[in-house]
């Protein structure tokens, strides 16, 4: 998953924080990493936890940010459980209180509880993946790892991460455990430790009033896995599920973390549709399609063009991945997919873009086209007007535009995208011109 442009904000006592936010619509879900962890921009990066941060953001909005001291933060030592407090704090208020999940993963579990049971207003949800139970009766194979880096800081962390990660050759790596060496400064690391040395689980939770959902993976140690029971245990209002499969590379396991955090939420679950309040489903509809592809095909011959068509292919399915879109069937040279809310739509398409534009191939030009309405559907298709409006808006598109509706434009209203009126266009089959706009991108 690309990293979006670093935002900062200020905390009360003036440190700068550094944050980051995927996507606009609600709910949002409010990550705090575990420690060691890097820089969220670094950890967007690493191909291990891409199905984890995939799934948080299938079921809204992801905002993570990193504390004082670290990454791109401020670099000026914690003092203590309060300035990490703090740096929550500021950057829930950008957000405000309504629709914001936290989610503590590891470590990070003991601080979204604190903020939690403090902070009964700011947040809808608690969300706590593989807690520890407290600061001082850390997991064995952590009390270990961490006795090595306060020995030996750099080959600590150094060891972690070249055991934790499994992607690339070893020379890769090792790279990237150098990068979480410098994005985590000894004394910053020290400090995060020792701030959550006295907070404790079972004194945290009965004290959060709002609903509570513990998640455990099941590739974790029995030790692991009992301390998230018990911590299921410690107040009302709680779930406790176990998740299958590898956290670090099973895209099964992403698909099944973002089901039951959805279904923790009260949202629909995977591929179901988004009803309205008089009982229609409204949908995002966009087609893809390979820019002059019959003259392409002349020019570069038979095998040559099926290599841009899969080339299309595994760039838009990655981003319909990534943005919630569910994939309707392959036009022959574009793709059809659906969305339950615009903003996804829109955050894809650009993701194809980039996606494109990354490979650098003048070959290659993709027209995306969208358009909103009620479809009917039948038989693992959609059909009707909506349908038929955004193929012909794609008709309208050059080789990387986005065009879209209005009516996709007034769904985000208010929201962070850019869009340009074009000359209304005579669409066939619709007898009034439809106003058109392009999409830049999106206002980080």
């Amino acid at each position: 998953m690309d990293a979006p442009d670093c935002s900062y904000t200020t905390t009360l006592d003036g440190a700068r924080i550094a944050y980051w936010t995927i996507g606009s619509e609600p709910p949002l879900l409010l990550h705090l990493s575990d420690v060691p962890t890097p820089s969220f921009a670094t950890m967007l990066r690493e191909p291990t936890y891409g199905p984890y941060f995939e799934a948080l953001r299938g079921a809204g909005s992801l905002a993570s940010f990193d504390f004082r001291g670290v990454g791109l933060s401020q670099r000026v030592t914690p003092a203590g459980i309060e300035d990490f407090l703090a740096d929550l704090s500021a950057v829930v208020e950008l957000h405000g209180s309504t629709d914001v999940v936290l989610v503590g993963a590891g470590i990070g579990t003991l601080i979204a509880a604190e903020f939690a049971a403090r902070n009964p207003d700011c947040i809808s949800h608690l969300v706590l993946f593989a807690p520890q139970f407290s600061g001082t009766a850390l997991d064995p194979a952590l009390t270990d790892m961490f006795d090595l880096v306060r020995r030996n800081y750099s080959l600590g962390i150094e060891s972690f991460w070249q055991m934790v990660v499994q992607w690339g050759s070893e020379s890769d790596v090792r790279a990237f455990a150098r990068q979480a060496v410098r994005d985590i400064p000894q004394e910053s690391f020290m400090a995060y430790l020792d701030a959550v040395r006295d907070s404790d689980l079972s004194q945290l939770l009965p004290q959060v009033t709002k609903p509570k959902l513990i998640l455990a993976p099941a590739d974790h140690t029995v030790t692991r896995l009992q301390t998230a029971q018990d911590a299921a245990h410690l107040a009302s209002d709680t779930r406790f599920h176990v998740l299958q499969g590898d956290v670090r590379i099973s895209a099964d396991y992403g698909r099944e973390l973002r089901s039951v955090i959805l279904d923790f939420i009260g949202l629909p679950a995977d591929g179901a549709s988004v009803h309205r309040d008089d009982g229609t489903t409204l949908r995002t509809i966009m087609f893809t399609d390979l820019a002059a592809s019959t003259a392409t095909t002349q020019r570069l011959g038979d095998a040559a063009a099926q290599d841009l068509v899969r080339a299309h292919n595994e760039i838009v399915r990655t981003a319909l991945a990534a943005h919630d879109g569910h994939e309707i069937k392959h036009t022959g040279d574009g793709i059809m997919a659906w969305f339950p809310a615009a903003s996804n739509g829109l955050e894809c398409a650009q993701t194809i873009q980039r996606g494109v534009s990354d490979l650098a191939n003048p070959d290659l030009g993709v027209k995306i086209g969208l358009n909103a309405g009620e479809p009917i559907a039948e038989e693992d298709d959609l059909y009707g007007t909506a349908v038929q409006i955004a193929a012909r808006v794609t008709d309208q598109a050059g080789a990387g535009e986005i065009v879209c509706t209005n009516v996709v434009r007034e769904l985000v209203a208010g929201k962070a995208y850019l869009f340009s009126e074009r000359e209304p266009a005579s669409l066939k089959g619709v007898e009034e011109p439809v106003r058109l706009f392009n999409v830049s991108q999106a206002v980080r």
